[in-house]
């Protein structure tokens, strides 16, 4: 006689050990007067141990564990450090544009001095330089010598850091001045400019 769903659904509580004791004691005598009840209840005890190897089986061992931590634990080192170079790549980068944009900006703002003319030209008239001190509050601690020529107008500008270097430049160009045949009588000034 075949089993019906509510004894098969009494087999498996009973091996999983969800059965009272009251029932299981029903059970027992069912199972001693019909063998076809015990003979299922055998069948559905043998499927559990084979399900329950076959799970253990899936398990990964500890040492395939490890190896996949230290796996997962490399690939997260990797990205971290190509993340860390990324930013520090991105700053210097960014670093590189703003000095860039600094030296761009800071030659366009301080003019160099104007190329020497022809010996036919004004500027080739130019007597020797005399040191003029006067305060600007334009930039700091610039010395600027300003080439005019005979009419008095500015033909050259050229910026130094400090006195000395002006007054070099100065004595440098009335020295060339001095060893011209076509001495003329322009004059070259040094201004020195200093923020307040």
């Amino acid at each position: 006689m075949p089993l019906n769903d509510s004894d098969l659904e009494l087999l498996t509580s009973y091996l999983d050990g969800q059965l009272p004791t009251s029932e299981c004691e029903g059970l027992w005598r069912r199972m001693a007067v019909e063998p076809e009840l015990a003979h299922e209840l055998e069948l559905l005890r043998d499927d559990m141990q084979t399900r329950e190897l076959v799970w253990q089986s899936m398990e990964p061992s500890d040492r395939s564990l490890a190896i996949t931590e230290s796996t997962i634990f490399r690939g997260a080192k990797r990205l971290d450090i190509r993340y860390m170079m990324n930013n520090v790549f991105r700053i210097g980068s960014a670093a590189a544009a703003f000095l860039l944009i600094g030296f761009s900006v800071g030659s366009y703002r301080h003019p160099v001095m104007t190329p020497a003319a022809s010996p036919s030209s004004p500027m080739a008239n130019i007597a020797p330089a005399s040191i003029i001190n006067t305060p600007v509050s334009t930039t700091p601690h610039k010395y600027i010598v300003r080439v005019k020529d005979d009419a008095g107008h500015v033909v050259a500008t050229q910026e130094f850091n400090s006195l000395e270097e002006a007054q070099h430049f100065a004595e440098d160009l009335a020295r060339s001045q001095a060893a011209s045949p076509d001495n003329g009588s322009g004059t070259a000034t040094t201004t020195s400019e200093n923020q307040f």
